[in-house]
């Protein structure tokens, strides 16, 4: 009701919800119980703890984490309360294929035949490159090198 109050009156309010007036506003001015207060509290500490260890970690760890440093809480409240305040772990991505080997594409001719020799140098070449993860993505590292 309170976050409604620009666009309906409180009166229309409490009657549209079966509240008196003089209810809604007792319940306003109410001090928060010590539980309330415990949970902000809480709360404040499992920010700290999410946003410490990169939003990757969920209930259970930001769990373990609060009693190590000595926070008495259970693992549901610490569950609930993130899920009321929309806190949720990042979610691990699923591995990207990078190369695909069973493919019907004709394969290139082997012109080296092996083994992997050369009398001269610019004879023979070989490459290769791979794929590098990182915090920022993706990073493509190509390598060519003379034989000889």
């Amino acid at each position: 009701m309170f976050e409604h109050q620009q666009d309906f009156s409180i009166k229309r309010m409490c009657a549209a919800f079966s509240v008196s007036e003089s209810g809604y506003y007792a319940w306003l001015k109410r001090e928060k119980s010590q539980r309330a207060k415990d949970n902000e509290l809480l709360l404040q500490k499992i920010e700290q703890i999410f946003h410490a260890h990169r939003s990757v970690y969920g209930s259970p760890r930001i769990h373990v984490a609060l009693r190590d440093q000595g926070i008495p809480c259970g693992r549901k409240r610490v569950a609930r309360l993130m899920r009321l305040h929309a806190i949720s772990a990042k979610q691990r991505r699923s591995r990207v294929q990078t190369t695909n080997s069973k493919h019907s594409f004709p394969l290139a001719p082997n012109l080296v035949k092996r083994p992997f020799t050369a009398e001269a140098p610019d004879r023979v070449w070989v490459s290769d490159f791979t794929y590098i993860g990182t915090r920022e993505g993706w990073l493509y590292l190509a390598t060519v090198l003379d034989v000889y």
